[in-house]
């Protein structure tokens, strides 16, 4: 049974926290992620969500919905100390009893974090870490929680530095990306994973806010599509994707990267008509955005991911194919005599 649909206020509360005290009866990883086949999804979604992670080694780490531990453990094995703060008690208390004898440097607090008596410092954590916990929380606990969530985090710059004199930080947005073990396993494209750094309010964000606050915004993504066809913004469309990947010899079960993937429409392409798995990545995050919204109620193997191409990496034959359109024109390349 799913968790019942939201509603507002003190009383969402109180129907989550009674669906959750009631569904936490039985204290299994099945139970928690409300799966059957839970511990397999386990085991593939938890090292890649870890691996999205810049270093924690010696940090502090603030878990929020830590639940029964499933990553209080593999935090806490490198960061200096990890808080793990759920709303259930006896949720909790399972993940002290699994993690707190094998971990000394982890705080476990049992704490609802829509709740203005959960009191963390100002700028006294490193890395805010949260599974399955903003699709139970309505818009306004969300905006409100981000609001403490920059409070809480200190500043990760080169410099270290954090200035005391009134001075704005937001929280910006590094990459976004699909589970991939969702998408291999169930074909579902809205498991999705963001990581945010805090930056000052006036940092500038170089090409990436050129490309989503200009030349791609919502309105001109849409305008695009409008002249090139559901699905895409580059020229030629549908006809032309399809004349080049169809010169790919494509194979059942390969692995395809597509560099500058725009709103999926290629992608989407290559995964139905020739049974690929295709990773898409794009600066864009407008772009990301629209891809992942084109997945719904498609049954094919597409991931997307918010990724600079050129700083990008990958393990050695990660891929098959590496395919791209309309991107290295935006990269600037230098050639040694």
């Amino acid at each position: 049974t799913p968790p019942p649909p939201p509603v507002f206020g003190e009383v969402e509360r109180k129907v989550q926290k009674s669906y959750w005290e009631e569904h936490s009866k039985d204290l299994t990883v099945e139970s928690m992620m409300l799966d059957s086949r839970a511990k397999d999804l386990d085991k593939e979604e938890r090292p890649e969500v870890l691996a999205i992670l810049p270093s924690y080694a010696g940090k502090t780490v603030l878990e929020l919905g830590a639940g029964i531990g499933r990553f209080t453990g593999e935090l806490a094995k490198e960061a200096g100390h990890v808080i793990a703060l759920d709303f259930i008690d006896s949720v909790i208390k399972k993940n002290e009893e699994i993690n707190g004898d094998i971990y000394k440097n982890i705080t476990f607090m049992c704490a609802d974090v829509t709740s203005p008596e959960l009191k963390i410092e100002d700028n006294s954590v490193d890395i805010v870490f949260s599974n399955w916990l903003l699709m139970y929380l309505n818009d306004e606990e969300v905006e409100k929680l981000i609001g403490r969530i920059v409070k809480w985090l200190k500043v990760f710059k080169e410099c270290h530095s954090y200035d005391q004199e009134g001075n704005s930080f937001e929280l910006s947005l590094v990459t976004s990306k699909c589970i991939g073990a969702y998408v291999k396993s169930k074909k579902n494209q809205n498991q999705i994973c963001w990581l945010w750094e805090k930056v000052k309010c006036t940092e500038d964000k170089g090409f990436q806010r050129f490309l989503d606050n200009v030349q791609y915004k919502s309105t001109g993504i849409l305008r695009y599509e409008r002249v090139f066809g559901e699905g895409y913004v580059s020229t030629g469309g549908f006809e032309t994707t399809k004349e080049f990947v169809d010169k790919l010899d494509l194979k059942a079960g390969q692995k395809v990267l597509d560099v500058g993937c725009g709103i999926g429409g290629g992608d989407f392409y290559m995964a139905e008509t020739y049974d690929v798995h295709v990773l898409g990545i794009d600066l864009s995050i407008n772009m990301v955005s629209f891809a992942i919204e084109r997945a719904i109620g498609r049954s094919c193997s597409v991931e997307f991911e918010v990724a600079d191409c050129t700083t990008k990496e990958y393990a050695e034959n990660t891929f098959d194919v590496i395919y791209s359109r309309d991107t290295i024109l935006h990269i600037q390349v230098c050639f040694t005599p």
